[in-house]
């Protein structure tokens, strides 16, 4: 083995093997006869104790490096060290064990290189590698823009231990950890007003046992924060902080957004669950225990009135023909819920015909917006005589209940025509009457 020269940090820590054995003082043995000036084991008289390997033993006026110690040899022997001469040495000659200048050196680019690798400044900022102590353990970076590409390559790397993003444009803009070393422990605050955060691995390295360059699955939600653990030099797991959220302490704005109109109930394990918003006029309905109520129609309402529209009209109609023809009746109403009923009530005034034979029909029109237009005959008879003549001044009520099964917009007319076809037939006659329209929707549920 070569005679060794330098220190193996910072690429290795050293050792007894790396770095020359302790020394000794005044040490010295006899040699076990002569010794040329080629062997590489050298024999004493007795055994050697005392020593470590490797060092360096001094005989006559040459320096022998060795490796090893072995009962009375030194072993691994170089000869002519630190540029002495091999010579051949008699029996008896005497073998001293001395400190020598590469000792001295040795330990001399073993302070360097321990000096470089620290820095300047241990008890400030470190001028060399991130990696240092002071970084890692006491770093803070206080305002960090996450990266916009939303990959790993693009996410903003994050170079200290606590580490407080305050700019994320677009929900999963990221930030990437630095390359896991086992026991590095790093904290990310989103502090962000809105936006969520992607936590990106650096590359090779994994999160919570996923796949390798695998971002986080869970997003870091604005406001909270989130610490991550190496447990070697590939794996980052995350760490559950239980927090004791004071009494009153939840504002409407950290709560989680929903649906319009959605409550929030229990379901029978006790979860929270958002009871989907209901139709215009339904209640919130318990459905007993083990379930979350429901909105549903109200109960036990049929047969009350709910809304009343209401006309008058005074304007004479006139109609000789066969032909449905308006009588001014017009009046829109809408229901609430499709069960519900229209009960339709018109006092037609002043109805007239003009000879015997005659008669006025009556229909009701139902137009639903959107939808169909229909008819009901009301009265197709109405003021028939045989032998008489005019008929005039007389009333014809009518009542109807319709069921549209709708919650659009219904508009009802009231209609007449004469069904013989032979005479005038007038509503409203000479103008100097009224007659009335009423819609009433009647709960039906």
């Amino acid at each position: 083995m070569a005679e060794t020269t330098s220190s193996a940090y910072p690429a290795a820590l050293d050792s007894n093997t790396s770095l020359l054995g302790d020394q000794v003082n005044q040490k010295s043995l006899t040699l076990s006869g002569a010794h040329t000036n080629s062997v590489t084991t050298i024999t004493t008289t007795a055994t050697i104790s005392g020593v470590n390997a490797p060092g360096y033993c001094l005989v006559d006026s040459e320096l022998i490096h060795f490796t090893g110690v072995s009962g009375a040899t030194l072993t691994g022997a170089t000869r002519a060290a630190d540029n002495t001469t091999a010579a051949t040495h008699a029996d008896g000659a005497t073998v001293y064990f001395v400190p020598v200048a590469n000792w001295a050196n040795q330990l001399k680019r073993a302070i360097v290189a321990t000096q470089t690798e620290l820095g300047t400044d241990p008890a400030g900022a470190f001028t060399d590698v991130n990696t240092s102590l002071n970084t890692w353990l006491l770093g803070v970076t206080n305002s960090i823009t996450a990266g916009a590409t939303q990959t790993q390559a693009g996410a903003t790397a994050l170079t200290k231990n606590t580490n407080r993003v305050t700019v994320v444009g677009t929900n999963g803009d990221g930030v990437k950890l630095p390359t896991a070393v086992a026991g590095l422990e790093i904290l990310i605050i989103n502090d962000d007003s809105a936006q969520t955060l992607k936590i990106w691995p650096a590359d090779s390295d994994a999160i919570d046992g996923g796949s390798a360059d695998a971002v986080d699955a869970n997003q870091l939600a604005a406001g909270s924060s989130r610490r991550y653990i190496a447990v070697d030099d590939t794996n980052w797991y995350t760490a559950t902080v239980a927090v004791d959220v004071a009494d009153n302490s939840i504002t409407l704005a950290k709560m989680a957004g929903g649906t319009d109109g959605n409550i929030i109930s229990y379901d029978a394990s006790g979860d929270p669950v958002a009871i989907a918003t209901g139709d215009d006029g339904e209640v919130l309905t318990s459905a007993g225990a083990g379930a979350p109520p429901a909105f549903e129609a109200a109960a036990g309402g049929g047969g009350k009135i709910l809304q009343v529209q209401y006309q008058t009209y005074g304007t004479e109609q006139e109609n000789n023909t066969d032909t449905w023809a308006v009588t001014g009746l017009q009046k829109a109403i809408t229901p609430a819920h499709t069960s519900n009923t229209i009960l339709v009530m018109a006092s037609i005034r002043s109805c007239y015909k003009a000879s015997a034979d005659t008669y006025i029909g009556f229909r009701l029109k139902r137009a639903i917006s959107g939808g169909a237009t229909t008819y009901v005959v009301l009265d197709d008879l109405w003021g028939y005589t045989a032998d008489g003549g005019v008929r005039q001044n007389l009333t014809n009520d009518i009542t109807y209940v319709d069921a549209p099964s709708t919650t659009a917009e219904i508009t009802y007319d009231i209609e007449f025509r004469s069904e013989t076809d032979e005479a005038t037939c007038r509503v409203q006659n000479s103008g100097t009457v009224t007659s009335g329209f009423v819609l009433m929707e009647v709960d039906g549920t």
